[in-house]
């Protein structure tokens, strides 16, 4: 074990009289990493042309064609960024906490304009007692990149993603999560969170994303009856604040109104609320029928009640019968498929199925996955003006492999169709190259590419990205 340098030890130190952690008679490993990247991000949006008789309310009333060369300038991004990396991360028997710094220093090579983005994430780990345990979390971003975050591991049926449909649009987004989980006998365990999402427009620039209050907790259960049967509960109860005078602020800094057009002050503006509730319940029944094979029944309930008297509110239910299957130490198939119920606004009810399937082969230098999914949920904060029930449709095929020793490639193609207020037909592509070097270090080369077909025709485009980078990451020093 090495001497910890004196400043970094005092900070250890701090650290863990404030966070309870045992500082001497627990086994404790700590590690700090560096690093960072030097990247090029060219991102080319263009929208579809349409007739131009029908016109678009961009700056005042313009014709189509022109709005949409405006739009296609806007859209042409060439950036510079350089972000250090620092990683920090201590560990006990009964405690686990890291905290990961980005930040990124942008240079616009179209505007010759400078711009920074952050990434922060915060997260901790603490068993209080033999049976009780806590787990926290703080992520804040700042970018310009509609990134994504899988939310399907703690009581959310879908991802949680910031809608691509709006380009490249400046944000602050903020997650803070946390939970306690109190477990009462083998396999059985019962938890209580909650959960706050604060989405931003970033005022210093033009922007389109809504800003809202996401808050959420929720209760889950997971109950072994025995090393065959078992049944997980999560129930969820969702509150969404959206601040409707913000986002005319954003109108007015696009062109898309002027300052006379505000309805009034920010009271008069917010009392038309788009704010919402949401419940949900999701239970899943499992049962191991050999070493290789399990079969599972689902059943998801998501409710949906807006303040606003002119949105339509929603119930939907789901209830799927599934399979897993591990055909061999390479191969693995998952099934499930089962009716669908919706309901809007106590007047219109369809009756629908629902299903996924999953293949995933793998081998020691690749694999291929490939995936399909049909159902329904509601999409009320992807930051875009969507809200409501959403039914989709959505097929996805990727794989990976290693050309050579230092060389890996990857690809996928996928297809999603949407159905709400409009119709959307979404295709995407994507190819990547990937060289590690000198132990430490990476090169990439990754291009993706997004069709939209949208019932709407303005809404149409084509955009295609390409991302290089040059990376390094090295531990600096472990005690």
């Amino acid at each position: 074990m090495s001497v910890i340098p004196g400043r970094l030890s005092s900070i250890v130190l701090v650290f863990s009289v404030v966070m309870g952690l045992p500082v001497v008679v627990q086994a404790r490993t700590n590690q700090l990493t560096s690093g960072g990247s030097l990247a090029l991000d060219i991102n080319r949006r263009q929208y579809s042309e349409v007739d131009n008789d029908k016109q678009v309310d961009k700056k005042g009333q313009v014709d189509k064609k022109e709005a949409i060369e405006e739009r296609e300038d806007v859209e042409d991004y060439r950036k510079v960024s350089v972000t250090p990396f620092l990683h920090y991360m201590t560990e006990a028997a009964n405690d686990f906490f890291e905290i990961e710094l980005r930040p990124s220093f942008k240079y616009d090579l179209v505007n010759s304009e400078k711009d920074w983005d952050a990434n922060l994430l915060v997260k901790g780990k603490k068993k209080i007692s033999k049976n009780l345990s806590a787990n926290i979390s703080d992520s804040f971003i700042r970018s310009d990149y509609f990134h994504k975050t899988n939310e399907r591991s703690v009581a959310q049926s879908r991802d949680i993603a910031l809608s691509a449909d709006l380009g490249r649009q400046r944000y602050k987004n903020n997650r803070l999560e946390g939970d306690l989980v109190y477990t009462y006998g083998e396999g059985r365990e019962g938890g209580l969170g909650a959960k706050y999402h604060l989405l931003r427009n970033d005022d210093s620039v033009v922007t389109s994303y809504k800003s809202y209050d996401r808050y959420e907790v929720f209760v889950t259960n997971k109950y072994r009856f025995d090393s065959t049967w078992g049944v997980d509960t999560t129930l969820s109860f969702v509150r969404g604040e959206y601040d409707l005078y913000d986002s005319q602020i954003s109108q007015i800094a696009e062109g898309k109104k002027s300052d006379k057009q505000v309805a009034g002050s920010e009271e008069e503006v917010n009392q038309f609320s788009n704010d919402v509730r949401e419940y949900r319940a999701d239970v899943s029944i499992e049962s191991a029928f050999t070493r290789r094979s399990t079969f599972y029944l689902t059943y998801g309930y998501v409710g949906v009640r807006y303040d606003e008297a002119t949105q339509n509110d929603s119930d939907g239910h789901q209830l799927q019968l599934g399979w897993n299957q591990d055909v061999s130490k390479r191969t693995k198939i998952s099934l499930s498929i089962g009716p669908s119920y919706e309901k809007v606004n106590k007047d219109s009810s369809t009756w629908d199925w629902a299903g996924s399937l999953n293949y995933d082969y793998s081998t020691e230098t690749g694999g291929v996955r490939l995936t399909f999914d049909k159902g329904y949920d509601v999409d009320n904060f992807s930051g875009d003006d969507k809200k409501g029930v959403l039914e989709y449709l959505g097929t996805q095929l990727s794989g990976q492999y290693r050309l050579f020793e230092n060389v890996s490639g990857n690809a996928s193609l996928a297809y999603r169709y949407e159905k709400g207020e409009f119709e959307e037909h979404n295709y995407t592509g994507g190819l990547g190259l990937n060289y590690s070097f000198a132990r430490y270090y990476s090169a990439a080369i990754n291009y993706s590419y997004t069709k939209l077909d949208a019932e709407q025709d303005q809404d149409d485009y084509d955009d295609h990205r390409v991302f290089f980078s040059l990376s390094w990451k090295k531990p600096l020093v472990r005690w």
